[in-house]
């Protein structure tokens, strides 16, 4: 193969890539605005499914420790550390500035459990979100990636307000991560 015709393939690739994350971001941009609407049946089932007999839907969850998850949901290894406490990490943090100060991080709506990272700390019974992520309320948030699509990472969708986006979709965690980290 020539050099120009390498050239041109390359070129075609990133054209591609473009217009399926053009795509994306259109359908994304095109839904349906439905803060205020019903929940659809599907929504309703997901819910109703999730809260039987977990303790995140009960009259404690916010001082849950990990323990009274890891008994039903296997804890998967997401990368990041529970039952931490969180004042001990900040100051062990390279820069000593990765993490926010407790009072900030309390002011974005995050729980410490006891001073506490736990499963509460990024997971509420009352979040509209897959997985019950609790993203701060005054997010901008983007469909969660797909590894098995690139376009949904290399050239993520415009970010919406929470309140834009329906009851149940999976979106990316990040603005929940910055509650905490700042890398932002």
């Amino acid at each position: 193969m020539t050099a120009s015709a390498s050239r041109a393939l390359l070129a075609a690739a990133r054209v591609a890539v473009a217009l399926a994350s053009l795509a994306a971001a259109t359908a994304w941009l095109a839904s349906p605005l439905t803060a205020l609407a019903e929940p659809k049946a599907s929504e309703r089932d997901w819910t109703s499914a999730a809260a039987e007999g977990c303790a995140l839907f009960g009259a404690d969850a916010s001082r849950l420790d990990s323990r009274s998850c890891s008994g039903c949901h296997r804890m998967v290894d997401h990368g990041h550390p529970v039952e931490s406490d969180y004042e001990q990490a900040r100051f062990r943090s390279p820069s000593g500035r990765d993490l926010r100060p407790v009072q900030e991080v309390a002011k974005r709506g995050v729980r410490l459990v006891g001073g506490k990272v736990t499963c509460v700390t990024c997971h509420d019974a009352a979040s509209r979100f897959g997985s019950h992520l609790a993203i701060p309320q005054n997010a901008l948030v983007r469909p969660a990636a797909n590894l098995a699509d690139p376009a949904t990472f290399e050239n993520p969708a415009p970010p919406r307000p929470v309140a834009l986006v329906r009851s149940g979709t999976q979106v990316s965690p990040k603005p929940l991560c910055l509650s905490c980290h700042a890398i932002d």
